[in-house]
C-alpha cells in the first residue's frame, strides 16, 4: 500500500471511529452495544495496522531484529503482539520457551506435536494434581493463544484418566 492509501486508509478508519463515538453519547446503553462493539474492532484494527508498520519498520533497521526480539519477551509488548498475531516466533518456540518456564514450578514437559491450531504435550513426570494441568494448560495458552485444542499426555506410570485434558 502506498504512503497516500495508507494515509487515506487511516484517516477513514479515524472518522468512522469519531462518528461510533459520537452515536454512542446520542444513544442509550442498550442501543449502544453494536456501535461499542464496532468501535472496539475498529480501534483494534487500527492499533494492529500501526503495530504492525512500527515493527516493519524497526526489522529494517540495522539492529531492529535483536531489539524486536527483546521486544517480544517484554510481557506487555508480547501481550499485544499476540493479539494481533505480529510475534516474531512462531508457536513451537513459544510453547517450547513456556514450558521450559515450567521447570521452575517443577513441572517436566515437552511438547510433543503442533499440527495447525492443535498441540499436544507430554509430562514427564506424574502430575502432582489438578492445579498441575491446569498450569501447564494456563502458560500454554498465553504463550499461543491462537490454539484450538490442547492436549497434555500424562507420564507413562501417571493413572491417564486422571491426567488427560482436552481443551477446546
Amino acid at each position: 500500500m502506498s504512503d497516500i492509501a495508507a494515509k487515506t486508509a487511516v484517516e477513514q478508519r479515524l472518522q468512522r471511529i469519531e462518528d461510533l463515538l459520537d452515536q454512542l453519547e446520542r444513544r442509550g446503553s442498550a442501543l449502544g452495544r453494536d456501535p461499542a462493539r464496532e468501535l472496539f474492532d475498529n480501534l483494534l484494527e487500527l492499533h494492529g495496522v500501526a503495530l504492525a508498520r512500527l515493527i516493519a519498520a524497526l526489522a529494517r533497521t540495522r539492529d531492529g531484529g535483536d531489539l524486536l526480539a527483546r521486544l517480544a519477551h517484554d510481557p506487555t509488548v508480547e501481550a499485544v503482539m499476540l493479539l494481533h498475531s505480529l510475534h516474531p516466533d512462531d508457536a513451537a518456540t513459544r510453547i517450547r520457551r513456556a514450558l521450559a518456564g515450567l521447570i521452575d514450578e517443577g513441572i517436566d514437559a515437552s511438547l510433543v506435536a503442533l499440527a495447525g491450531r492443535q498441540a499436544t504435550v507430554s509430562l514427564n513426570s506424574p502430575p502432582a494434581g489438578g492445579h498441575l494441568m491446569q498450569r501447564v494448560e494456563t502458560a500454554l495458552y498465553a504463550a499461543a493463544p491462537e490454539l484450538e485444542r490442547l492436549t497434555i499426555r500424562p507420564a507413562a506410570h501417571a493413572r491417564p484418566e486422571a491426567a488427560q485434558l482436552e481443551s477446546a
